[in-house]
């Protein structure tokens, strides 16, 4: 094979306000980087990932990393990759900044979610030669082709870059077949150093239409999904390399093909030998009793919904396609399979008022009340991120956004107010709530009747769902000793 150059794919870290436990419980692979690393190392390139996000290092370590491998090398890389989200871009355009000083003739890419909602801003800085507009393994071969002279700019498909500084975007366009991708390339890392729980994404794009989130300005609005041979392809991999045996399967809707469900399911109690623990997410309307029966058989631990809120006039706006009934449905019949429900929430969404907003801490304090192995539902406040629905039609949805530094983008802050609330309110609530959550809801009940009356009414719902999952557990444990006796 004809030598080739070196590469550096880079994860940044950023200078927002996430809280360090929040940076160490989320503490995994470059996911990303890891499957474009793997394409690049099968066309001949050397690859080095370097991940500032998880191990807390700045740009000046950047750069003298970089420096470090370049003595090696003797050369300048020919490509320099950035994955930006919006918290962490303006650190990003920082970077690209030095690196565009000292590497001049290196080709610098930043793809990522917020790069491809937000190209135009990233190219006016000047200092990025191309973004990406889609999945980085459907191009990045066209791109290094382009850095080595071999076609032109206007042949690389999904890309904008300036053309006489003005942006220009190339045809968009998805991974049709997603098997054809080789495994991560997690030889490039040393996964000791990470949470050693195997994260694996089987699907992109999404049918979903939230006007919170822009998973299909990402990744499309079509459901493409690996097969359940490759899941379990995958889970194997992780597992012999590296020891692994519990997964979280981080799709944002990992059910929605049933047939794949249902053959994933049987290939694990074929082969998976009982021996892997894993967690999935799903959708409310995407879990019926034979799914859920195919998932309990199989050491499904854990399964999180989008409840996002407890007032459905809140989930009609948000194009959620719930009720809080359905959700309270499904969190039952979760627990009935002996399957721990996990559940967010947003609060301060359009159409939200205070009693909304209560109605919503209600939900999650019960469920973190009852579910007491870890709590299970965790709240975050609602962020107009760039290619939303939120941000894109802002006015009339009534979002006046007050702040907009991208730093602040991290789903912990309030950025916006509405007619019904204001940017200190949601801070108040969110600072009583979180320093102590039974004082809280306790004076709001006792405040407003009708909050108290909803409060009884969940109370009888989620205990009663926890008591499903105790029977449960009870029933597994007691088989399981059975098992072990008639071994013996």
């Amino acid at each position: 094979m004809k030598k080739r150059g070196w590469v550096v794919l880079i994860q940044l870290s950023s200078t927002s306000l996430v809280s360090e436990g929040s940076k160490t419980r989320y503490k995994f692979p470059p996911l990303g980087l890891l499957y474009i690393s793997s394409l690049l190392s099968l066309h001949g390139y050397k690859v080095h990932i370097i991940d500032l996000l998880s191990f807390g290092k700045n740009i000046t370590y950047l750069l003298s990393r970089i420096a470090e491998i370049k003595r090696k090398y003797q050369n300048d890389p020919v490509l320099i990759g950035f994955t930006a989200y919006t918290e962490n871009v303006d650190d990003v355009i920082i970077a690209t900044r030095e690196i565009k000083r000292i590497y001049s003739n290196s080709l610098v890419v930043v793809g990522g979610a917020h790069a491809k909602a937000a190209y135009e801003d990233i190219l006016k800085e000047g200092t990025v030669d191309i973004v990406s507009l889609v999945e980085g393994e459907a191009h990045i071969i066209e791109i290094l082709k382009y850095a080595e002279g071999l076609i032109s700019i206007e042949e690389i498909r999904g890309i904008a870059y300036l053309d006489k500084d003005q942006p220009k975007v190339n045809e968009r366009f998805f991974i049709k077949d997603l098997d054809l991708l080789p495994l991560p390339d997690f030889s490039n890392i040393r996964y000791s150093l990470y949470r050693q729980v195997g994260i694996i994404v089987t699907s992109r794009g999404c049918p979903g239409k939230c006007i919170f989130c822009a998973s299909r300005q990402f990744s499309g609005s079509k459901y493409r999904a690996y097969s359940a041979e490759r899941i379990l392809a995958e889970m194997m991999f992780l597992y012999l390399y590296f020891k692994i045996k519990n997964f979280g399967i981080m799709d944002d809707t990992f059910t929605v093909l049933k047939e794949r469900t249902r053959k994933f399911c049987t290939y694990l109690k074929k082969y998976g030998n009982n021996r892997f623990g894993y967690a999935i997410k799903s959708r409310v309307d995407l879990l019926n009793e034979e799914t859920l029966s195919y998932l309990k058989e199989t050491h499904c631990d854990a399964i999180h919904i989008g409840v996002e809120s407890a007032d459905n006039n809140v989930l009609k706006i948000m194009q959620k396609g719930t009720s809080l009934e359905k959700s309270l449905e499904v969190i039952e019949k979760i627990a009935s399979y002996g399957i721990t429900p996990e559940c967010s929430f947003i609060i301060g969404n359009p159409g939200d008022t205070p009693k909304s907003i209560y109605k919503t801490l209600i939900m999650v304090f019960l469920l973190n009340k009852y579910f007491t192995l870890y709590p299970p539902a965790v709240v975050g406040i609602c962020t107009p991120y760039p290619g939303t629905q939120l941000a894109i039609n802002s006015e009339r949805l009534g979002v006046n956004i007050i702040i907009k530094d991208y730093r602040r983008y991290d789903s912990t802050q309030p950025t916006f107010e509405t007619k019904d609330f204001t940017l200190n309110f949601l801070r108040k609530v969110q600072w009583d709530f979180q320093r102590n959550p039974e004082d809280f809801i306790d004076r709001i009940r006792k405040e407003d009747s009708e909050l108290g009356e909803f409060y009884n009414l969940l109370d009888g719902r989620i205990k009663a769902a926890e008591k499903y999952l105790k029977i449960r557990n009870k029933v597994k444990d007691t088989l399981n000793e059975l098992s072990k006796i008639s071994k013996t």
